[in-house]
């Protein structure tokens, strides 16, 4: 799910997220600094990530600080409207 909201909430929990180079999730994230991008969308690809990830304690600790920091950065109010707008246009909120 490249626009789910994936990125949002991993930052929001402070989780690292591994994402694949698909659609606009690598945009989402800031490779290296709160998530692992694979370098390609293939089942080796993402479990060397995981791997890599669960090896590294301080490589963990550093994602989780810059997801935290990337939520922090976020403007929430813009993302409230653009979902707010989203539903809207599929006429699920009225008024």
């Amino acid at each position: 799910a490249s626009q789910s909201g994936v990125a949002i909430d991993a930052q929001w929990a402070a989780m690292p997220a591994i994402a694949t180079p698909v659609g606009a999730l690598p945009q989402q994230f800031s490779a290296g600094e709160d998530a692992l991008i694979c370098r390609n969308v293939s089942p080796q690809a993402f479990a060397d990530s995981v791997l890599e990830l669960i090896g590294s304690q301080g490589l963990y600790s550093r994602l989780s600080h810059g997801a935290h920091d990337a939520y922090r950065d976020k403007d929430l109010a813009a993302v409230a409207r653009k979902w707010r707008d989203f539903y809207a246009s599929v006429n699920m909120v009225k008024g």
